[in-house]
């Protein structure tokens, strides 16, 4: 498989996103509700929260509606172009602007909490972002961290037949691999080593899927995957069992 191209990746993510309704983005509420809710984020108020790769603000803007103050950040125009549009509600504190993780535009212990959903895989290294959340959060802030579980077996076999799909127009350059199978592993030795506590981890099946209306092949796909995670979670102890890998830890120590 070619290695990671970032630039190919906002690419398609520009591309894809302009031929989005809002509509379309509300879809699959109560799979967003059910991580939210496991990651301690619902029932939240006055809280400040960074949204970090927020892409169109499937999960910021739902913060935010809580009754939080949300900024949403990413590398693509399109998605914060979208971020802005849905945001426009009132009552509603959420901002979003085009930013990089490496390098945040943001003082040290600035925020509350900080969610990072579906980001951190797209990244070769853990180390540099993490520590760039780590300066940005409050002493005593919250990290959460939500991203596809490697070690899921269900989910490495889903992944092997989408990979085998995928490999032409990566091979073309058209689309990347657009990940790095980090582990909980790794996620928890870069935590503990930047010196968070009191780290939980735990995994989820949202049990919600979108509807494929004109590929029968990746509907294929999508059936697979329902059943094998399906299975997976009776079968399997967390953190082995749930495609959703769902971790939280504090900035500093709690003593």
């Amino acid at each position: 498989m070619a290695k990671q191209n970032r630039s190919i990746e906002r690419k398609v993510s520009d591309v894809s996103l302009a031929r989005i309704s809002v509509k379309d983005l509300d879809i699959l509420q109560k799979s967003k509700l059910k991580r939210l809710w496991a990651l301690g984020l619902l029932g939240l108020q006055g809280k400040f929260i960074i949204d970090v790769g927020c892409g169109p603000s499937t999960y910021g803007l739902i913060l935010a509606e809580e009754g939080n103050d949300v900024v949403g950040i990413d590398i693509s125009r399109e998605s914060i172009k979208m971020a802005k549009k849905r945001a426009q509600k009132p009552c509603v504190s959420f901002q979003a602007l085009v930013a990089d993780l490496y390098n945040l535009p943001f003082n040290e212990d600035t925020f509350d909490i900080c969610f990072c959903g579906w980001v951190l895989h797209h990244l070769p290294s853990l180390t540099l972002p993490t520590k760039e959340l780590k300066r940005i959060l409050k002493a005593g802030g919250k990290i959460t961290i939500a991203e596809p579980n490697e070690v899921a077996l269900s989910l490495r076999l889903s992944r092997a037949f989408e990979d085998m799909l995928r490999a032409p127009i990566i091979e073309a350059r058209i689309d990347t691999p657009g990940r790095t199978n980090h582990t909980y592993r790794d996620y928890v030795k870069v935590l503990r080593h930047l010196g968070f506590s009191n780290l939980k981890v735990d995994s989820c099946y949202a049990k919600e899927w979108p509807v494929v209306k004109h590929n029968l092949l990746f509907r294929m796909l999508v059936r697979v995957r329902i059943l094998l995670f399906a299975l997976a979670t009776k079968l399997f102890p967390t953190p082995l069992n749930g495609p959703d890998l769902l971790i939280t830890a504090v900035k500093g120590s709690l003593s």
